[in-house]
């Protein structure tokens, strides 16, 4: 479409019409005359809209190897019943735990007391050794970044890490896929640039619970106009629509331990 073409129409049909001193007759004309030249840009306008609302984000499928379990559909199942609720697989979450069954049918609250609960046992044992993993590979420049978040969840102060999180998860995976990119074109660079995992099984199930939690619930379109998302959204949160005050210490731990699975798969 010639925009600018347009814009020259438009304007010769004012000045044709002379809305500044013209009569009803030539302002109701020139009206025409403009919704009649902006038809077919207000249509080749819609149909972008319906383009990129058709734009989705990478999928990933299920792995397709032999678990050491004698069950293999449930841990499809309790991958994407985890994942659902932005719990990710990382090298030290206890795979009894993850794969428990008992978490079947949990909602969220209780989903993320069992989590939270997980990470803090034992003094804070499953948590620290994610922090270890996170410091180690963690980009050089955003790692002083990093310890202060969390010296601030070690000081109870889980809201104020929550954008700042959101944050190290988006330039993790950017230098992981290489991409200059955001949102799901970032996603789609992550998805090229992402180990081939055909032997690791709990890497895969790794990225495959990553992927899941990252399009269907931390970069899902959401509008600021419509209720708020149950899960925590980046948009939401970065854009400045969410409210602080519903942002708990399960968020902070969630955007944690998603932030141990991207390192679980950028060290491979």
């Amino acid at each position: 479409m010639n925009f600018s073409k347009y814009f020259q129409d438009v304007d010769s049909a004012i000045k044709t019409v002379n809305l500044g001193v013209g009569s009803y007759a030539k302002l109701s004309d020139g009206i025409a005359v403009v919704s009649e030249l902006s038809r077919p840009y207000i249509n080749a306008y819609e149909q972008i809209g319906k383009i990129v609302d058709n734009l989705t984000f990478p999928d990933y499928s299920f792995p397709n190897i032999q678990f050491p379990t004698p069950d293999f559909s449930n841990v499809e199942e309790l991958t994407k019943n985890n994942s659902k609720y932005g719990w990710t697989v990382t090298d030290e979450t206890s795979i009894e735990f993850y794969f428990s069954d008992k978490l079947i049918g949990m909602n969220q609250k209780e989903m993320d007391r069992a989590f939270v609960e997980h990470l803090e046992a034992n003094d804070y044992e499953n948590l620290n050794r994610i922090k270890s993993c996170i410091i180690s590979t963690i980009e050089k420049n955003v790692k002083g970044l990093m310890l202060q978040c969390f010296k601030s969840y070690e000081m109870g102060l889980y809201a104020s890490i929550i954008p700042t999180l959101m944050i190290l998860i988006e330039s993790e995976i950017s230098a992981i896929a290489k991409s200059s990119k955001i949102n799901w074109q970032l996603l789609r660079d992550f998805k090229k640039e992402s180990p081939k995992l055909d032997e690791d099984y709990l890497a895969a199930v790794a990225l495959y619970s990553l992927n899941r939690f990252l399009k269907n619930q931390l970069y899902k379109d959401s509008k600021f106009y419509e209720k708020r998302p149950a899960i925590i959204n980046r948009h939401w949160v970065l854009h400045g629509r969410d409210d602080p005050t519903n942002w708990t210490k399960a968020d902070a731990l969630r955007l944690i331990n998603v932030l141990g699975t991207i390192q679980m798969l950028k060290s491979l």
